[in-house]
């Protein structure tokens, strides 16, 4: 009885010393296990701040790229425009993405402190946009500067923008080499770099705001096929370049039996709306939902409803509900309206750069593509949306002078249609 006990003991501290060398083993296996993974880890940690410093170096490198070209550009590239008024320095800053591989490009124009309107403008707008920004000898260089911020650190922006300058030919741009030492930092808001400056009026300056010019900048030096010209401080629905790409090769199928002359005929209206802030419809749908909840109306219904009255707004709405891109239903130009459209860039009269300042700027060249024998189809499912209510009290103090020294400058206009279309009964 004894002998068994004694060999049950010795057993028992067999299997004990046994299980303490399993335990210290597995504990030396977890410390070599932890060992490698703090390796690897630390590795993985320098591999990734390496790749962030490389990142961060081709970036600055990048800029200091961008930058010479701009100082460049700007000194050494100078375009008289039609009215002989102004030089035009064209892309002064080109996107990453050739617009040429895409239908269409958004054009728009603007003062250097509405360039923040880009962040959103490129976030909902999946393609290029031409922009032309109005400048003169001594903000050249601070328009610049933020032009390469939006440029740099907003990747919608850098991918699918290039900006254009136009200036007074007789207030030439000064001391641009200047540009070369700015720093352009990315960890600066926003709202910082801007400075307030979105309190200031477009058409409160000295210099008069020439919007036609602006346009045909932005127009003539996009490289797609179609081009869609909108202000800056406008949102379009989503999806509206994918849309209108597959809407455009439907209609080239279709129209395949017509002369090109008879296709070329017609621009795409985008019918125009007006939002309390902030901007929330993206699409057709929750559009309907903001008009009907009352924080969606009518652009300029407020301010001058028979300039969009035409575009038949109740029509529009109540088409039925299809989930593709298509014409809702075609118009005739009746004096005033002033739609915004997709048209094709081929042969379509460009703006007439005289009209600056308030009134008749936009209408002169709808006018214009009237008397050519444009039509004028209405899209069933995109629209713009225009940041804020427009009221009648919030325009500047000139503006009634402005639109009557514009109105006598439209009718000279229209009389000189008469000369450049002889063969074509329209009117306006």
């Amino acid at each position: 009885m004894n002998f068994e006990k004694l060999i049950w003991s010795n057993y028992g501290k067999f299997i004990l010393l046994l299980l303490s060398a399993v335990v210290i083993i597995q504990g030396y296996h977890m410390m070599w296990l932890m060992k490698i993974h703090n390796s690897r880890t630390a590795h993985s940690n320098r591999q990734y701040a390496q790749y962030e410093e490389n990142i961060s170096f081709q970036m600055s490198a990048n800029l200091i790229k961008v930058m010479q070209h701009v100082v460049d550009t700007v000194t050494e590239v100078h375009i008289s425009d039609q009215t002989g008024s102004y030089y035009i320095i064209p892309n002064v800053i080109v996107a990453d993405v050739n617009a040429s591989s895409l239908p269409i490009s958004l054009c728009t124009q603007t003062t250097p402190n509405h360039l923040h309107y880009l962040k959103d403008l490129s976030e909902s707008w999946d393609g290029p946009i031409s922009v032309a920004v109005f400048t003169d000898h001594k903000n050249t260089i601070q328009t610049l500067h933020t032009a390469l911020y939006m440029h740099q650190c907003f990747e919608s922006i850098r991918k699918f923008v290039t900006f254009h300058l136009l200036y007074p030919i007789r207030l030439e741009p000064i001391e641009v080499s200047k540009l070369l030492s700015m720093e352009v930092d990315c960890n600066v808001d926003m709202a910082d770099v801007f400075d307030g400056s979105e309190t200031k009026l477009n058409y409160a300056n000295e210099i008069p705001y020439p919007h036609n010019a602006l346009r045909n900048v932005a127009i003539t030096y996009s490289n797609s096929e179609y081009i869609f010209m909108i202000d800056i401080d406008m949102v379009p629905s989503e999806g509206l370049v994918n849309g209108f790409q597959k809407f455009i090769k439907r209609q080239s199928l279709a129209s395949s039996d017509r002369s090109k002359d008879a296709e070329g005929k017609v621009v795409y209206v985008v019918p125009a709306f007006e939002s309390k802030l902030p901007i929330r419809a993206s699409n057709k749908i929750s559009l309907l939902k903001e008009w009907g909840e009352g924080n969606v109306r009518p652009f300029y219904s407020m301010v001058c409803a028979k300039c969009q009255v035409v575009t038949d707004y109740d029509k529009w709405k109540n088409l039925p509900n299809i989930p593709f891109l298509d014409i809702g239903y075609i118009l005739d130009w009746e004096d005033p309206w002033e739609p915004f459209y997709i048209a094709k860039k081929t042969d379509l009269p460009l703006y007439d750069g005289k009209f600056k300042q308030y009134g008749f700027n936009r209408i002169s060249q709808v006018c214009e593509m009237y008397v050519a024998g444009y039509s004028f189809a209405v899209l069933n499912n995109a629209f713009i949306v225009h940041r804020g209510l427009k009221e009648k009290d919030k325009f500047h103090s000139k503006k009634e002078e402005e639109n009557l020294k514009n109105k006598e400058l439209f009718r000279a206009f229209k009389l000189n249609l008469k000369d450049k279309y002889p063969d074509i009964t329209r009117q306006c």
